[in-house]
């Protein structure tokens, strides 16, 4: 009698299990209770998984997802809370969508904890929800509010990258900035940030730009 099987999403420490495109994967079965060595009451097979499953292909075997350019933030005061609204440009591209995703970084201050490099643990994730962008093809210009409230004078790091329909994603850009001391509390008005640095890893070789 033929039968089918699913395989578990998890791996059996409870990790999620991630199956790659053209890569070979050798699975086992075995009865429970399982005579050890005795191939009556097991079976294996290797399997190969295609470049595209579903209309789903391999990241590296299509053209390289674009980063986001000319990241832009301006810092603002509304009913009394620092907000943060971010602008970026990005190419544009036919036959995908896109969406954009960021990761949001605050200082960390330690002073009771003493690293042997003064620039270890710099900053920590901050307690923002999950934030997404989505843009249809061919979008170039977009823009969104940071959902959390920011400290004043205070640094911070956002990261930024795109992830098309496919699932394939692109190389993450940095950009720092300073809330300042913000003032106004205009709904109409946004004090742009003094000073931002921006950071992108290529070949694993990171430039640093200041702009000021």
């Amino acid at each position: 009698m033929e039968r089918s099987h699913i395989i578990p999403a998890m791996t059996t420490d409870s990790q999620p299990l991630e199956i790659q495109h053209d890569c070979t994967y050798l699975i086992h079965m075995h009865s429970k209770p399982y005579p050890y060595g005795d191939p009556n009451f097991a079976t294996g097979i290797k399997y190969v998984v295609p470049t595209c499953v579903e209309g789903y292909c391999n990241c590296a075997s299509q053209n390289a997802v674009p980063v986001a350019e000319n990241i832009s933030i301006r810092t603002y005061q509304k009913d009394g809370k620092i907000k943060a609204a971010v602008s970026w440009m990005y190419p544009a591209i036919s036959g995908h969508t896109h969406q954009f995703r960021f990761d949001l970084s605050e200082r960390f201050y330690h002073k009771s904890i003493n690293f042997g490099n003064p620039n270890a643990f710099k900053f920590r994730f901050a307690d923002m929800p999950s934030h997404v962008v989505y843009a249809e093809e061919n979008v170039t210009s977009l823009s969104t509010v940071l959902p959390i409230d920011l400290a004043p004078n205070e640094e911070y790091r956002l990261t930024v990258f795109a992830m098309n329909d496919q699932l394939c994603h692109s190389d993450d850009v940095t950009v720092s900035f300073f809330t300042g001391l913000i003032l106004t509390d205009d709904d109409m008005t946004t004090v742009s940030v003094g000073k931002f640095s921006l950071f992108f890893p290529v070949q694993n070789i990171e430039f640093f730009f200041y702009i000021n």
